[in-house]
């Protein structure tokens, strides 16, 4: 049976039954579904001797939750009968769309300031009702929200060596913090230390043999990518003192980006790697590639490393002038604050310039997508852009770096607004940047925050309630969860220090076709049939850029399976994959003002009757701000009968007063 189903889906239970023995046997059956216990399904079936039969029972979910269908046999009669039974579950999900929105909020109350502060809670306008649930956690430290979720920081399917690195920089990052500050855990050190053996071992397979660099899609790529293996370099160098990693592997992509400097010390990206526009790329590719050198420079020798050094941050100091992008000058200065330069305090006033400042948060927005600090609306989750955020912490950075870290805290406050539940931000980059940051301003603030003594009080309507952070629980967190009816909550603290205040809502929605500022999808049956589904989806890009990777994300009806043989033949496809009951498409990248077409084939491997909607869903995956989604359903199983693809019975002819009386051939 399947794994899952939706409300008002209906499926058949394949229940077989073996004979042992060296006669026949006529076996009674009973089935009963833990959500309607005294409807008892009968069935039975005369298996031969050393054999094998099936029968089927109809099954029709009743609520939401997890389903317990078990199976009752027995043989014989009276005082020589055998008994046996069997149970299996499944989940019983919503119709709809799940979204988990949050707000995170960073409680200052040094110096005896107290803090009043209403979070909204306001219902999602396609919200199904009976959905919902609130839940609010205290820490008073604010990196161990960062550990809720190791293992997936960000969402979205694995793609690719991206995936292998926020596998490890962040958990290299997160380690280090928690082992100088004296909270790093057994618990957290295994579970750690495992995913990053494996973000290793999953990152080597894009590794190419020939010259040591790192591509989009290892030995198949065209071309090497130079953000890439500098991105490869630093995180396994990151980890090297943690887990074993292969110095020739570190050599070898070291030597590889040496060989690429120009000779006026810039680093040119050969792929598409990153997301801006041609203009800018060089400059930031060259600030990254000079951040790895310079962490790394103990694989080469001196002689070697310090006239790259040198080139790279001179081509940098020249072109600092002409910089007009907030994420440009904030990597930039990042570098050259990094490798020593003079022009620090250059950089530090550019930065300083090109802020915003907003009721205490200070961030870099460069479109009109930004946001403050309150990420949430009535019509969807809603977060800065992943370059926002990567900006963010390329300045926070800098501004530790020469000496600024007092005016760290307005970004702090701001990037901790933009977090996701799961402690991680939108994609790969920002993440690991981002969680860096929050990093190396938690270390210098530890002994402040170890100090902390703060008085939080939560309340709305018919809700009230109170915790304590304090030295002995600083470092743990406190989780309850609120009535789903508030309207908004309102925290109030006071004390001493600091802590972190998130209140994260989970729901349905009703799915609805929606498209992204720079986004556009749209999708049609080309073959809808009862057994077989064949899906057109077009994608059209609109950006002012060429997307890099795009992933579409298909939720299949229950008991069909995609056919992967399908995509062999269609030159934009990357990738693809099965999760679940979604499919991954992977993508590549799509050129300014233009579409692709995928096709989608998907075959019937469970009997199930009355399908609900899906929906497909398409983002950039290193933009996942820019995503659009699409509703589609099928007539053809949307008015299927339980009839329609049952095996043929002996008893039930579909017309039967005992319809649930399936007993198998």
């Amino acid at each position: 049976m399947p794994s899952s189903v939706i409300i008002g889906e209906e499926f058949i239970v394949q229940i077989t039954v073996f004979n042992y023995m060296t006669l026949p046997q006529t076996v009674f059956l009973q089935a009963v579904q833990s959500d309607d216990p005294n409807n008892l399904i009968p069935a039975a079936t005369t298996v031969p001797p050393n054999e094998g039969r099936s029968t089927h029972v109809h099954v029709s979910p009743k609520h939401v939750g997890v389903l317990k269908v078990k199976v009752f046999a027995r043989t014989g009669f009276f005082k020589i009968s055998t008994t046996d039974a069997v149970e299996k579950e499944l989940m019983v999900m919503h119709t709809g769309v799940q979204r988990t929105t949050n707000e995170q909020l960073l409680v200052d109350v040094n110096g005896g300031k107290t803090l009043t502060q209403t979070l909204p809670l306001v219902n999602h306008p396609d919200l199904i009702p009976g959905t919902k649930k609130v839940y609010m956690k205290i820490s008073g430290d604010f990196l161990v929200p960062n550990t809720f979720g190791l293992e997936r920081l960000i969402s979205g399917p694995d793609a690719g060596a991206e995936q292998g690195l926020v596998d490890i920089a962040p958990n290299v990052i997160l380690m280090k913090y928690l082992s100088i500050t004296g909270q790093l855990t057994k618990a957290v050190e295994t579970k750690a230390l495992n995913l990053i053996r494996s973000g290793y071992q999953n990152v080597l397979a894009f590794k190419r043999g020939y010259d040591g660099s790192f591509a989009l899609s290892g030995e198949s790529s065209n071309y090497s990518s130079m953000w890439l293996t500098a991105f490869v370099l630093k995180s396994f160098h990151q980890a090297r003192d943690l887990i074993s990693v292969d110095n020739d592997v570190m050599f070898r992509a070291m030597v590889y980006l040496l060989g690429q400097q120009n000779n006026n010390g810039s680093f040119t990206e050969s792929t598409l790697y990153t997301n801006h526009d041609k203009e800018r790329t060089t400059l930031q590719v060259t600030a990254y590639c000079l951040v790895t050198i310079k962490e790394c420079g103990d694989l080469v020798n001196p002689v070697r490393l310090s006239p790259a050094i040198t080139k790279g941050q001179q081509y940098l100091e020249s072109q600092l002038s002409t910089i007009t992008d907030p994420y440009t000058l904030s990597i930039v200065c990042y570098a050259l604050a990094k490798s020593g330069s003079s022009n620090g305090t250059t950089c530090y006033k550019q930065l300083a310039a090109s802020k915003h400042a907003e009721d205490g948060y200070v961030y870099w927005p460069e479109s009109s997508q930004a946001i403050g600090h309150m990420k949430y609306n009535s019509q969807q989750q809603s977060s800065s852009p992943a370059k926002d955020v990567e900006t963010a912490g390329y300045a926070m950075l800098t501004f530790i770096a020469l000496g600024f870290q007092a005016e760290g805290l307005p970004i702090l406050k701001w990037l901790i607004s933009q977090r996701n539940s799961r402690g991680g931000f939108l994609s790969t980059q920002d993440t690991v940047v981002a969680i860096q940051a929050l990093a190396e301003y938690g270390i210098i603030q530890a002994h402040v925050t170890k100090q902390s003594r703060i008085q939080i009080n939560a309340f709305g309507i018919g809700f009230m309630h109170s915790f304590n952070v304090t030295q002995m629980k600083y470092d743990s967190v406190h989780q309850i969860e609120m009535p789903a009816n508030l309207q908004n909550v309102v925290i109030q603290a006071a004390g001493e220090g600091i802590a972190v205040v998130d209140v994260a809502q989970s729901y349905y929605v009703n799915s609805s076709s929606s498209n992204g500022t720079f986004i556009a999808v749209a999708s049609d049956f080309e073959q809808d049939s009862l057994n077989t589904l064949i899906l057109k989806t077009i994608v059209r890009w609109n950006g002012t850029y060429v997307s890099r990777m795009i992933l579409m994300e298909i939720e299949m009806p229950t008991g069909f399976v995609a056919d992967h043989d399908f995509f062999i033949k269609q030159s934009k496809v990357m990738k693809h994959e099965s999760i679940g009951r979604t499919l991954v498409v992977y993508l590549f990248g799509i050129a300014q003002n233009s579409e692709t077409v995928v096709k989608v084939k998907l075959d019937r491997s469970e009997p199930v009757v009355k399908n609900q909607g899906g929906t497909i869903t398409v983002y950039d995956y290193y933009e996942p701000s820019q995503r659009a989604i699409a509703r589609y359903e099928s007539g053809v199983l949307k008015r299927a009968k339980i009839c329609d693809v049952c095996p043929l019975c002996l008893f039930c002819t579909g017309f039967s007063a005992f319809s649930q009386i399936g007993i198998g051939k």
